[in-house]
């Protein structure tokens, strides 16, 4: 019995850890998305004095990996949610350096922004997996409220 309860609390305890740290990294990656979404538009007319037209094209590949999403978790599906969490991550990151410093022509910048949508589209199904993992069982509205409006509010 004594076992039981200390491995009770132990779990609460290690969920509890797990639960700020995603929070906290919920908070980055939306103060991160943040700058981004309010940069991206301004650094491909100055770096690459792009037209509205052409601008407007990269929409197809940049949303293709949200179409092609199911086909990537799948095939990534035996990693685990957390893992692929992480994978996206810094696929998402690498990317944005990417782009910043190893694109000196357009086609290279394309392909940089398909591997940020990739591990973006990734991350934005796998979060609410992994709050309700990280959530008690009678509060999973409550914990996927909070966590959203922590990075909503970053």
């Amino acid at each position: 019995m004594k076992g039981e309860n200390y491995m009770t609390r132990n779990n609460y305890n290690n969920r509890h850890t797990n639960l700020i740290l995603f929070i906290i990294a919920c908070a980055f990656l939306g103060i991160g998305g943040g700058i981004n979404d309010s940069s991206f538009n301004n650094f491909l007319d100055y770096t690459y004095k792009i037209s509205a037209f052409l601008r407007g094209s990269i929409e197809f590949p940049r949303e293709t990996p949200g179409f092609l999403l199911i086909f990537i978790t799948g095939f990534l599906y035996f990693l685990g949610d957390k893992r692929i969490s992480l994978i996206a991550t810094l696929l998402s990151s690498i990317s944005l350096l990417g782009l910043a410093y190893f694109a000196p022509s357009f086609s290279y910048a394309i392909l940089w922004i398909v591997f940020y949508n990739t591990g973006t589209h990734l991350n934005m199904i796998l979060n609410s997996s992994i709050r309700m993992s990280l959530s008690e069982p009678k509060n999973y509205g409550r914990t996927l409220g909070n966590i959203g409006a922590v990075a909503t509010a970053a």
